[in-house]
């Protein structure tokens, strides 16, 4: 990120005139004003001790063997990605970490936004839209592709809540307590929904009728660093609960997630490994299936995930230094595979696997993908959002190919 203190000044005076503006009414009890109080409005230096802003400005190149649209015909689709703004402030052992996004298709999200206290420089305590600490973080994969854990709210997940950080030499540890998820219009990552909140033209009749919200889950996370000459091991272990609140019947059912995985990197090489495990128990209506839960993300068609199931996670990367291709200064290769094992009988797994490259010229990073899903409803539609539920609809069982190609100025 770049530091930016002469924007911080000016943005932050803006603030403090505005809480000027805002004051409590002539009409209510004030403290009298002291002789010697300043006058003009506080100053960035009273506000933050210190102020980074960074960002990125993305487009996305996307062809998709299944569509029969004109542009993908043409040999693809090229469009603007997302443009977003992060900042970080701190003053004295206060702190603000946010990340705004604007997408296409006129999406605008909370990537993540909270605020915290640092008891030291080994731990902390975050309030607000903050990370669910679950599973490989920040991102279950290499690839610009997410795999299913992040599909399943698994993965790069934010919720409204609290949470306990402590980052030592060899042992990390999580705890936290999420009240709820972010509403839809607002998340960045697909999170469970109720049909009635669900603005989708593609929701299906047979998902109407879901009306399950997540709150009040406690999740923790605990990992442990082990090193070698020229290796180094993270095995983690993660887990969260809470109810699920069905606003039909107004009953609350229940939820959780277990989870073990193992980040090892050796020389240029990169291996992660993961297993999950997981149940939703909802008390839906009566004619409402318990077998799968709906979920959603804005821009994006609703789909059913399956109520209980097993998840594999098997990625590895290879960086190559480079010194002949101009700026680009590193390439990495990887190999994302995924896999989701449903309870249900009858039910196909769904799988993901992507191969691709990430170069770095920075300030510019990109990422070309190759992804195959199969029963997945974001690689070929799924009519009805069945993929990661019964896999049922039109294309299920078939492996779908798309590419993309992702490139953006980081600053």
């Amino acid at each position: 990120m770049t530091s930016t203190p002469i924007l911080a000044c000016w943005t932050l005076s803006l603030f403090g005139a505005a809480s000027i503006a805002h004051a409590a009414p002539a009409d209510e009890a004030t403290p009298p004003v002291r002789e010697d109080a300043p006058t003009a409005p506080q100053t960035a230096q009273s506000w933050a001790d210190a102020l980074e802003l960074g960002g990125a400005l993305r487009f996305n190149h996307r062809y998709e063997d299944w569509s029969s649209s004109d542009k993908q015909q043409g040999g693809g689709d090229l469009d603007f990605d997302a443009f977003y703004l992060d900042l970080e402030a701190e003053k004295d052992d206060l702190f603000l970490d946010l990340s705004y996004w604007f997408k296409d298709n006129d999406v605008r999200v909370l990537e993540h936004g909270f605020f915290g206290y640092r008891f030291s420089p080994r731990s902390r305590l975050e309030m607000g839209a903050t990370f669910e600490p679950f599973g490989i973080m920040p991102y279950p994969q290499f690839g610009w592709t997410f795999n299913i854990p992040f599909y399943l709210g698994m993965g790069h997940n934010t919720a409204l809540g609290a949470k306990y950080v402590y980052e030592g030499p060899k042992w990390e540890a999580q705890v936290g307590f999420f009240k709820n998820p972010l509403s839809l219009d607002t998340r960045y990552a697909p999170n469970m929904a109720a049909a009635d909140d669900v603005d989708d033209v593609f929701l299906a009749p047979t998902n109407s009728g879901q009306a399950n919200e997540k709150q009040n889950q406690l999740s923790g996370r605990l990992v442990r660093t082990f090193q070698g000459d020229e290796w180094e091991s993270r095995l983690g272990a993660s887990a969260y609960a809470g109810q699920l609140h069905n606003d039909t019947t107004d009953r609350n059912g229940s939820y959780w997630g277990t989870e073990l995985h193992a980040l090892t990197t050796f020389g240029p090489w990169q291996v992660q490994l993961q297993g999950i495990r997981y149940a939703f128990d909802p008390k839906n209506p009566e004619g409402v299936s318990d077998d799968s839960v709906l979920f959603a993300s804005p821009g994006t068609p609703s789909y059913r995930v399956a109520a209980k199931g097993t998840v594999g996670v098997l990625n590895i990367a290879y960086d190559l230094p480079t010194s002949r291709l101009g700026p680009v200064k590193k390439l990495r290769f990887y190999n994302d595979y995924s896999r989701l094992v449903k309870d249900r009988s009858g039910w196909d797994d769904s799988q993901m696997e992507t191969v691709g490259v990430q170069f770095f010229a920075l300030p510019v990073m990109g990422w070309l993908d190759v992804t195959w899903g199969k029963n997945m409803n974001m690689m070929g539609g799924m009519p009805g959002g069945v993929g990661l539920a019964s896999a049922d609809a039109e294309g299920s069982g078939e492996w779908e190919l798309r590419t993309n190609l992702n490139i953006g100025y980081y600053f």
